[in-house]
């Protein structure tokens, strides 16, 4: 998986927010070959927010914006070798204060969240999304933000500090998880279980 954070440059703001790094428990290895094997729309039968319709809308923060289509297809990255379309980006809502996209390729997927001045994003092979293994972590003032993109009919569970736990409501594929004391998060895919460690990185 790859994960960037894009900046969107605004008339009056020049700051950068940082997107933080998961580590990923031995269960689960991201797939990294050169070499991509190209599907077809097939592959995102398991994700329902793509087949859903889409209410037209002219809110500027419901597209795309240009800045971040133009990185996502960039010749020579990963996301261009997974085959991205973000002519077919689909808006995500993850609360009332947060939005988001969902990017279909032909060999994988990105998970785009647009925070202020910044678009975290993170990618991967549509068989490590299929598997629940699409979670990313952002550093905040009060602590760790999980963001996920998992398939059809997976369940989230986020292990606290102390032994606690927590289920994770799902919506349009998407989940976002905000606590100060979560240790790691679990994607249920079916038969697959991944977890992930919340651990900060520099």
């Amino acid at each position: 998986m790859k994960r960037t954070v894009i900046t969107v440059m605004l008339a009056t703001a020049s700051a950068l927010l940082a997107a933080i790094a998961i580590s990923q428990a031995a269960s689960t290895t991201p797939v990294r070959s050169s070499r991509v094997v190209r599907r077809t729309a097939s592959g995102h039968e398991r994700f329902s927010v793509f087949q859903r319709a889409k209410a037209a809308s002219s809110s500027p923060e419901t597209v795309l914006p240009a800045v971040t289509v133009k990185h996502l297809t960039e010749a020579g990255t990963l996301d261009s070798e997974l085959g991205l379309e973000p002519t077919r980006a689909t808006y995500v809502q993850f609360n009332s204060a947060t939005h988001g996209w969902v990017v279909p390729g032909q060999s994988g997927m990105c998970l785009l969240v647009s925070k202020g001045i910044a678009i975290l994003s993170d990618c991967g092979s549509l068989a490590n999304v299929d598997a629940g293994s699409l979670v990313m972590v952002r550093e905040s003032s009060s602590g760790p933000v999980i963001y996920g993109l998992v398939p059809d009919g997976a369940s989230v569970t986020v292990a606290n500090a102390g032994g606690s736990s927590s289920n994770v409501p799902v919506a349009s594929n998407v989940f976002m998880y905000a606590d100060p004391t979560a240790q790691s998060v679990s994607v249920r895919a079916g038969a697959s279980v991944t977890t992930t460690a919340v651990s900060p990185t520099d």
